[in-house]
């Protein structure tokens, strides 16, 4: 990633729509988050890195290839570093790791309201590009007593929650026959 490709994630991070939830955690809807080279960057790993189940989601249809364990032109050491930063201050808090993984989500990929593992501090989840185009109701859902609110699965918008393993969150609508959902997650621990 260019260090110019940095600017549109960190612009997005800290002019995110905000809402603070009611036991004090937020819920940051980003937009336009990454360029073009990068989003070009990130639909290339797909193709050039080995995928793998998610720990945890292995009876699911969802891939997923780590980003985090290499130096990777969609995301080297030093743009997981500036990003991670970037999310601290904004949130005004420090984390002590940040992992990286793209996902795939395929027909009927659904999970339905839970929370991280106890291991998972924080999650920010941005939406890809894909050639079926956006899929508004499969974005994901956060749950907030009787309120609810869904981050749309529109291709380089996405969200972060601050408390992932407390804040109740689902994945939306099944994806769709023929459809395929792909996004970059990013994932904190303390």
């Amino acid at each position: 990633m260019k260090k110019t490709s940095l600017i549109p994630i960190c612009n997005a991070i800290f002019n995110a729509d905000t809402t603070v939830l009611s036991d004090g955690e937020k819920l940051l809807r980003l937009h336009n988050v990454f360029d073009d080279d990068s989003l070009k960057e990130l639909s290339n790993a797909f193709l050039e890195l080995e995928p793998g189940p998610v720990p945890g989601q292995e009876h699911r249809k969802r891939t997923s290839w780590r980003l985090d364990s290499m130096n990777h032109e969609a995301m080297s050491d030093e743009d997981r570093f500036a990003i991670q930063k970037a999310i601290e201050t904004a949130m005004d808090t420090k984390f002590h790791s940040m992992g990286v993984s793209l996902w795939e989500d395929r027909e009927s990929y659904n999970i339905p309201k839970h929370v991280d593992n106890d291991g998972l501090s924080a999650a920010m989840q941005i939406y890809l590009p894909s050639d079926e185009g956006a899929l508004p109701n499969t974005g994901t859902i956060i749950y907030d007593g009787i309120q609810e609110y869904q981050v749309p699965f529109v291709p380089n918008n996405g969200y972060f929650i601050s408390n992932s393993n407390t804040t109740v969150h689902s994945s939306g609508e099944q994806v769709k026959s023929g459809h395929v959902r792909r996004s970059v997650y990013f994932y904190f621990r303390r």
